[in-house]
């Protein structure tokens, strides 16, 4: 019960109504939803939560995972990813350049999409939390989506490091999906 209250205070439309300045604005489309995790975040795109959530769980490109440096210059990773109940899961080795960027500044972008037509997919911002206890687990469940049975070689040895494997937790705060499919049949 008190979710569904929460979702209606939370729309947009109640949100436009209530707020004149905004109510004729066609730059402010985001919608806020709370996700499967009860948080809180604003929506923008073709999609809405369920197809995100679906794709982000079914799409099997590597994220790319943006954060800022000590000197103030955005860098680009590229991460298998889990998503689960509103978050998105990575697996890093705990010395590496973006395990140490985000322990300084847990800010960060990210995108999850094809390199070819048709050109769909999802990116927003959130925030990003190093969690040591549990990068092992992360680490093994990626394995098993982004590699299964194809290449054991590179997933015996990335196992062989698991004790020092750390696991990024990205909580999103504003999602954005496209799908520019139906323009390109």
């Amino acid at each position: 019960m008190l979710n569904r209250i929460s979702e209606f205070f939370l729309s947009a439309n109640f949100f436009l109504k209530h707020n004149n300045k905004f109510a004729h604005s066609s730059y402010n489309k985001y919608k806020s939803v709370i996700n499967r995790n009860s948080k809180i975040m604003d929506l923008k795109g073709d999609w809405g939560i369920e197809r995100v959530e679906e794709y982000l769980n079914q799409t099997t490109f590597p994220l790319r995972l943006s954060g800022i440096t000590s000197k103030g210059y955005p860098t680009v990773f590229s991460l298998w990813y889990l998503y689960d109940k509103g978050k998105i899961w990575c697996a890093v080795q705990e010395d590496s350049s973006v395990a140490n960027i985000l322990r300084s500044n847990n800010k960060c972008g990210f995108e999850v999409g094809p390199n070819a037509s048709p050109y769909m997919g999802v990116r927003g911002k959130g925030h990003a939390t190093i969690i040591p206890e549990k990068g092992a687990e992360k680490l093994e469940k990626l394995i098993k989506r982004f590699l299964d049975d194809t290449n054991k070689d590179l997933g015996n040895w990335l196992l062989t490091r698991k004790d020092t494997e750390v696991a990024i937790c990205i909580e999103p705060i504003r999602i954005y999906s496209w799908d520019y499919s139906p323009r390109m049949k």
